[in-house]
């Protein structure tokens, strides 16, 4: 009996010490948004500036120097020869990623000291050792390289995914694995087939929402179902070079790709609003949940172009 008290006794201490302080898991909420909002910042000037250069290799007609920065946007194996321009620019990319990381490291560990010191102050052991396991576990983060940038939405290009995935708040993600986007669900992976025959379905543009409607433009064709519940529609004759897709809560969706602007939902309803002389090459694309739309970006030949307008309320 002696024995079952005492053990009674860790446990309960155990499930003590894993109840963290709310004030360490609000100063810990905000220093991984930090974390997050400006690596996503410095990613995005990172890979604006890849696109910049590779159109200039373009422009001096350097087929392998651009191949070589494409392969970097693509986060493929680096070329043998890369040009010096773009090993320069990941060394300032890298730099400018561990620089900023360190400084907001130091800054949450200066937090951390001075909310541990006020537990100690009030001799509040429990809260106290919370505090030192999170600098523990900072130490060990802070000694590790910044990660590789992820798949960014390239700027101009609304829900571009060039490969890799994108998920909602309910666990559901649309997966693109060579020429395959997969649903998943939980630990349920089924194969969507949308590129089959199709080639390396690059670029590609997926949007899901959180009730697992979803929405997909790759080579030629828009497929959008729920789940793996799904149509497809032939876009055009050529394959898409740009463009965006979104989706509402309500399942109404926008797809600005090939040469038209279509609207839709999810009861396989598809209305053609615009078609233009040449494909989009980049748009940026809003549907709110009230059902209001809006897209804008620039065709092939330069021309600029901005559409507004509002759901059907009849299909």
């Amino acid at each position: 009996m002696k024995f079952l008290t005492i053990f009674l006794s860790l446990s309960l201490a155990s499930v003590a010490l894993a109840q963290e302080p709310a004030e360490l898991v609000k100063l810990r909420n905000s220093w991984e948004s930090q974390l997050d909002a400006t690596k996503e910042k410095i990613d995005t000037l990172y890979f604006s500036e890849l696109e910049e250069l590779k159109k200039n290799f373009l422009k001096d007609h350097n087929l392998k120097n651009a191949q070589a920065v494409q392969r970097e946007i693509d986060r493929d194996n680096r070329a043998a020869n890369e040009p010096a321009e773009l090993s320069k620019m990941r060394k300032i990319y890298q730099n400018s990623i561990r620089s900023a990381i360190n400084e907001l490291n130091k800054s949450y560990y200066k937090n951390l000291k001075n909310i541990q010191k006020d537990y100690m102050d009030a001799a509040d052991l429990r809260q106290a050792t919370a505090v030192e396991r999170e600098i523990e576990r900072l130490r060990i983060r802070h000694a590790k390289p910044a990660d590789p940038p992820k798949k960014k939405t390239v700027k101009g290009s609304s829900g571009l995914r060039k490969s890799g995935e994108i998920s909602n708040k309910a666990g559901q993600s649309l997966r693109l694995k060579g020429i395959v986007v997969y649903y998943h669900k939980d630990a349920n992976h089924v194969g969507v087939r949308v590129a089959g025959g199709l080639g390396q379905p690059k670029p590609i543009f997926m949007d899901i929402n959180d009730n697992g409607d979803w929405i997909i433009a790759v080579s030629k064709i828009m497929q959008h179902g729920q789940g793996t519940t799904s149509k497809q529609v032939r876009l055009s004759e050529k394959p898409i070079i740009g463009g965006a897709v979104k989706i509402n809560r309500n399942g109404e969706w926008l797809c600005a790709a090939g040469y038209t602007i279509n609207l839709g939902r999810k009861s396989d309803k598809r209305l053609e609003i615009k078609k233009f002389d040449k494909r989009i090459s980049s748009a940026e694309a809003k549907v709110s949940d009230l059902g209001n739309w809006e897209v804008e970006g620039k065709l092939e030949n330069g021309r600029l172009f901005k559409e507004t307008g509002r759901m059907p309320t009849s299909w």
